[in-house]
């Protein structure tokens, strides 16, 4: 869910900056991953490392 959170953020992003799409393909940086690790920080210094724990254990594990 956290990919398609930043997909969502990019079209938005695309759409009222056009010329930061042309930046990003000439430099070849993948959007998504770059969006990413934001948002994967701020969700890890939000919720407590135990709920984190729980959270990381379901989408390796158990893939849900």
């Amino acid at each position: 869910m956290l990919y398609s959170l930043a997909d969502e953020v990019q079209v938005w992003l695309y759409n009222e900056e056009q010329e930061l799409e042309q930046f990003f393909e000439t430099h070849q940086v993948p959007f998504t991953t770059l969006t990413a690790g934001p948002f994967m920080a701020m969700f890890a210094n939000i919720v407590s490392l135990d709920i984190s724990m729980r959270v990381l254990d379901r989408v390796i594990l158990e893939k849900s």
